[in-house]
């Protein structure tokens, strides 16, 4: 990696400009375990007052003449009254927009369990939630704001919170998830940016930024060409690590605020880098979308924009998606004017499918049929990577990718085996949590095999070790037990690795 060149300016938060009220779309659901027996929900948000006027149809009272965007928001507003949502114009042009509306994380922490499953299990997505300044009792229930651009918020405040109509449901979504994907196209698939067809990869290397994944790809000569995912741990999860170990929170959190800085460096100082991005949740692609705020913001990381090349998989409607980040990476690449990009998309159907391959590289797509399924899983219409080394050792770049899609549920198939020969280095799935999502009954079959050739194949966990039950010890026996000798990038009390080389 290059060094630390570049950090994303922050600036203090004005609490007086709260009460705020957002437009949130729910995340995750963490279970009481995780800190002082309260159970949390974790959203995604923008502020309601930026893009209502395409969710109830009623332009705002005062338009922002001042700005930049002021002519972009009649024009859309234009588009939008013509043709509601479905405007070929107003899909053209609104990912412009929303890129540049602020995107917040919330997370609420309630006492009760049954009142916070009730809102993640909710049919709705989206919700309004107005953050308020007052401090809420010891005893009650209350919230998390972090705002990109703003330095990190400490204080817990009071909140209300209340589920919007269907109809703004479904708009909200549209808004954010439809785009036309023909619009974007690799010009050449020869090569996915410094990646080439006979191109010799050094190492990779597994950064620690807490409860996420980010794998920096180099050649033989020690330059940076590339990363499998851009993600950084969640506030939520920043902020039990600081709960549960205040011991060794300063040195860990340190290093994770590092590996987040060196990767900005890349991003300012290299051109043409590939970036493979695993599947839209937070903790996979936090960093591209601070790099493309800041690009839609400030203009800063022109060049690495109108370079970059992507391959990223299309999004499926479901909760969970980091919809706002998928908007502020389409709206970069347009206003770019990037055609480097490789599009995974989405199908109902149980498959495995090459986007891309080299001599020393495989880049799959998995799917599954979700006609029959209930829960859809993220972690099942994914991206995962096979990389050669030079040193002729294998790598396994699994993301979140469920095993048994990947193999569409055949334990002998050749991408679980590497043809029979094993892997080397196994990035664990889902930072070693559960591994597989759909009705396989004996899951453990599905671990890719280790190459019985090499002394000692060894998986990484990307996680803190503290947030969401990752490692699962149960997880981490199974891999044992399939031959795995484990690496901990970090694992609770903090014991571990800030950079993982696999060469």
């Amino acid at each position: 990696m290059m060094g630390v060149a570049v950090m994303i300016k922050k600036k203090a938060f004005d609490g007086a400009r709260l009460p705020m009220t957002f437009y949130a779309h729910t995340m995750k659901f963490i279970d009481r375990d995780c800190y002082d027996q309260r159970c949390a929900v974790e959203f995604e948000a923008v502020p309601k007052d930026g893009v209502s006027m395409f969710v109830a149809g009623e332009f705002p009272a005062r338009l922002p003449g001042e700005t930049e965007d002021a002519g972009l928001l009649s024009k859309l507003w234009s588009d939008f009254r013509r043709g509601g949502l479905e405007d070929p114009a107003f899909l053209a042009d609104k990912a412009g927009y929303l890129g540049k509306v602020a995107n917040a994380a919330i997370v609420l922490m309630f006492r009760s369990f049954a009142k916070a499953k009730s809102v993640a299990n909710a049919k709705n997505d989206w919700w309004e939630i107005t953050v308020c300044q007052t401090a809420g009792p010891e005893d009650g229930d209350t919230c998390l704001l972090a705002i990109p651009g703003y330095e990190e918020i400490r204080e817990e405040y009071t909140f209300k919170i209340s589920a919007v109509s269907m109809e703004e449901d479904e708009r909200l979504y549209h808004l954010y998830t439809h785009y036309n994907h023909l619009e974007f196209g690799k010009r050449d698939n020869s090569s996915v940016g410094a990646i080439g067809p006979g191109t010799a990869f050094g190492r990779i290397q597994v950064l620690y930024v807490g409860a996420g994944l980010c794998c920096c790809m180099e050649d033989t000569q020690g330059n940076v060409i590339g990363y499998f995912d851009m993600g950084v741990e969640s506030v939520w999860s920043n902020r039990i690590l600081q709960w549960r170990n205040p011991a060794g929170y300063a040195a860990m959190n340190n290093a994770a605020v590092q590996s987040y800085n060196a990767v900005l460096g890349d991003a300012q100082n290299i051109q043409n880098l590939a970036v493979i991005i695993s599947h839209w949740h937070t903790d996979h692609v936090q960093i591209l979308n601070d790099i493309a705020v800041d690009y839609l913001q400030n203009n800063n990381f022109a060049p690495f924009w109108q370079t970059v090349e992507l391959i990223y998989p299309d999004i499926i409607q479901a909760a969970g998606w980091a919809v706002t980040h998928y908007t502020n990476v389409i709206a970069a690449i347009q206003q770019a004017g990037n055609q480097n990009v490789t599009v995974g998309l989405y199908q109902d159907l149980n498959q495995n499918i090459l986007l891309y391959q080299a001599q020393n590289i495989s880049i799959y797509k998995c799917d599954r049929d979700d006609s029959r399924i209930r829960w859809i899983s993220h972690h099942d219409h994914g991206i995962w990577a096979s990389v050669t080394l030079n040193s002729n050792r294998t790598v396994f770049l699994a993301g979140d990718c469920a095993y048994d899609i990947i193999a569409v549920q055949n334990v002998n198939a050749a991408e679980l085996t590497n043809n029979g020969q094993g892997y080397d280095y196994l990035v664990a799935s889902h930072h070693g949590g559960s591994y597989t999502h759909t009705r396989a009954q004996n899951r453990a079959q599905y671990i890719p095999s280790p190459d019985p050739q090499a002394q000692q194949p060894e998986i990484v966990y990307s996680a803190n070790g503290v947030a969401y039950g990752h490692p699962n010890p149960t997880n981490v026996a199974a891999y044992g037990n399939a031959g795995w000798n484990h690496i901990f990038l970090q694992n609770y009390p903090g014991q571990g690795f800030n950079v993982c080389d696999l060469n």
